[in-house]
């Protein structure tokens, strides 16, 4: 929740119209689904688009879900996908304050 509302706050201070950030937008949401494991494992993807997805924090919320949902994991079992998921929060929530200070400035 983090990341996406920290995502969407830097899209809007880069973004100079509503066109912008909708078309920007957009385009983050179609390559996060296409590479977050959900419709094609990430095993089948080529190895560069593979280490590709560590950049992803969908890839870590797919993971969450699919061992939560199928194997009845808990958050022991779950820490590093949830720090991975804590560390992409707080990175897209810093960018964008800094992002939105210089702007405001």
């Amino acid at each position: 929740m983090f990341t996406t509302l920290g995502l969407g706050i830097l899209i809007s201070t880069i973004a100079n119209t509503q066109q912008q950030a909708m078309f920007l937008s957009w385009f983050i949401i179609i390559f996060s689904i296409i590479l977050s494991g959900f419709f094609i494992p990430i095993e089948n993807m080529p190895p560069i688009i593979q280490t590709l997805t560590y950049l992803n924090p969908a890839r870590y919320l797919i993971a969450v879900i699919r061992a939560i949902y199928l194997k009845d994991a808990s958050i022991l079992n779950l820490w590093q996908e949830l720090i991975s998921m804590i560390v992409f929060g707080f990175t897209c929530i810093t960018l964008a304050i800094i992002k939105f200070q210089k702007r405001i400035n």
